[in-house]
């Protein structure tokens, strides 16, 4: 599964680092990126991908 987070829609919550730390990371710009592509489990990263409050998350 490879996540993808769309920057302009980003907010740079984190949720998606704090709940999918080995699929999700914040940059220097506060904004989230999709780093390892078999880092979590699909259920986790569908669920930090449900959890994003502006829904910036697409699998």
């Amino acid at each position: 599964m490879q996540p993808k987070v769309d920057k302009d829609t980003c907010i740079g919550c984190g949720t998606c680092s704090i709940m999918a730390p080995k699929s999700f990371q914040m940059t220097d710009d506060g904004k989230a990126k999709a780093i390892n592509p078999a880092g979590d489990d699909e259920e986790t990263v569908t669920k930090a991908k449900d959890a994003c409050p502006v829904h910036a998350i697409s699998l």
